[in-house]
C-alpha cells in the first residue's frame, strides 16, 4: 500500500523522500491520483488525504464490507514534507511554491526532482485531484477550481458535492501547475480550495471527504452495495465573472462577512483602522452582487492589496439533462 517513489537528499544533506499509498482493484483503466500538501501549510487536504488512506485501508482489509474498489487510488498526503515540516507555505531553502515547479526535473534541485516523480506518477491517471487551500493569508470558500472545461468534466463538477466551480484564467503561470500537465496528458483534473493556510477545519474537511466518495461511486472507481452516488447544483463561473476588491487604504482590516455570503452591490464587507490612531481610514464595500468566494484573513493590508474576490455576472447553471 505505502510505496516509496523517490528517495534523495537535501542539500543539507538529510534524506528526503517522496510517498504514495495505492490500491488497486479489477479495473485498473479508472484511475485516481490525489494530491494534497503541495503547499506545506495546506493543512486541509493532508487531514482528508489521510483520511482517505484510512478508508481505503479499511476497504481493503474487509472492515467496509459494503464498499468495492473498482478502479486504481492513487494518494500522496504530503508532497513538500519539508514545507510542512514548519508550517510553512514553501521550503525555506528554495522558497519555491511546488505547484508552480513542473513538469520539473529528474537532474534539478530537490522540488524539481520531487515534480518530476508526482508528475511521471500520476499523468497516466484518469482523473487527477489537487487538495489546497486559499492562498496564504486568506480563506476560500469551498469550491472547485478548472483549468480547462468539457462537457465530461462539467457534469462530474456536480458530484463533489460542492455549490462552485470556477475556471481558472489562462495565463503563462497556469503551465507550471500540476493541474496543466495532467490536461496535457489527457487526465481530467480538478481543484479543491477550501479553508485557510495553517489551520484545519474540520466540517470542511468532512464535506471533501463525503464529496470525493461521491466522486468515485460516480466515475466508477468504488461501488456500493445500496448507495449510489448523488449529483448536486453547481455553479460555474469564468474569469469574466471575478471580482477582485482593492484595499482603499493601508491600515488593519476587520472584515463584516464571511466567505460564502451572498453579498449586495453597495454592502459593507470590512472597514480599515489606522494602526496608530485606531480611527476608521476606509472602507471595503461591493461593487456589485454576487458571492463571496474568498476573503483576507491577515488583519494587516496595504493600500490596493486584495482583500477580496466575488463571483457576480452571469451564473452558468448546467442543466444536468444537458450534460
Amino acid at each position: 500500500m505505502k510505496e516509496k517513489i523517490l528517495s534523495t537528499r537535501s542539500p543539507l544533506g538529510e534524506p528526503i523522500a517522496l510517498y504514495k499509498n495505492i490500491w488497486e482493484g479489477n479495473n485498473p483503466r479508472k484511475s485516481l491520483a490525489i494530491v494534497a500538501g503541495l503547499q506545506g501549510d495546506s493543512l486541509n487536504g493532508v487531514w482528508v488525504a489521510a483520511k482517505l488512506s484510512r478508508f481505503m485501508r479499511e476497504i481493503e482489509d474487509g472492515r467496509e464490507t459494503d464498499y468495492q474498489l473498482t478502479g486504481t487510488v492513487q494518494i500522496f498526503p504530503v508532497v513538500n514534507i519539508r514545507a510542512f515540516e514548519s508550517a510553512s507555505p514553501a521550503w525555506s531553502f528554495d522558497n519555491l511554491n511546488m505547484d508552480m515547479a513542473f513538469p520539473g526535473n529528474e537532474s534539478g534541485d530537490l522540488n524539481e526532482k520531487i515534480s518530476a516523480a508526482l508528475l511521471d506518477h500520476t499523468s497516466g491517471s484518469t482523473y487527477g485531484l489537487v487538495l489546497q487551500t486559499g492562498e496564504e493569508h486568506y480563506e476560500d470558500y469551498p469550491h472547485l477550481k478548472l483549468f480547462a472545461s468539457s462537457r465530461k468534466k462539467r457534469r462530474l463538477a456536480g458530484f463533489f458535492n460542492l455549490a462552485i466551480a470556477r475556471t481558472v484564467q489562462n495565463i503563462p503561470p497556469r503551465n507550471l501547475h500540476l493541474a496543466s500537465h495532467w490536461e496535457d496528458n489527457n487526465v481530467q483534473a480538478f481543484i479543491i480550495s477550501a479553508g485557510r493556510a495553517k489551520s484545519v477545519d474540520h466540517k470542511i474537511c468532512d464535506l471533501m471527504f463525503g464529496g470525493i466518495l461521491n466522486f468515485m461511486l460516480e466515475a466508477g472507481l468504488l461501488t456500493h452495495g445500496a448507495i449510489k452516488s448523488g449529483k448536486s447544483d453547481i455553479r460555474f463561473y469564468g474569469p469574466e465573472n471575478e471580482l477582485v476588491i482593492l484595499s482603499p487604504a493601508s491600515g488593519l482590516f476587520k472584515a463584516e462577512v464571511d466567505v460564502g455570503s451572498e453579498v449586495k452591490k453597495g454592502q459593507a464587507l470590512g472597514h480599515l483602522l489606522d494602526i496608530y490612531s485606531g480611527e476608521t481610514v476606509g472602507q471595503a464595500v461591493a461593487p456589485e452582487s454576487g458571492q463571496l468566494v474568498s476573503l483576507l484573513r491577515h488583519p494587516v493590508a496595504h493600500k490596493q492589496a486584495p482583500l477580496a474576490v466575488i463571483l457576480t455576472g452571469e451564473k452558468r447553471r448546467w442543466p444536468w439533462h444537458f450534460l
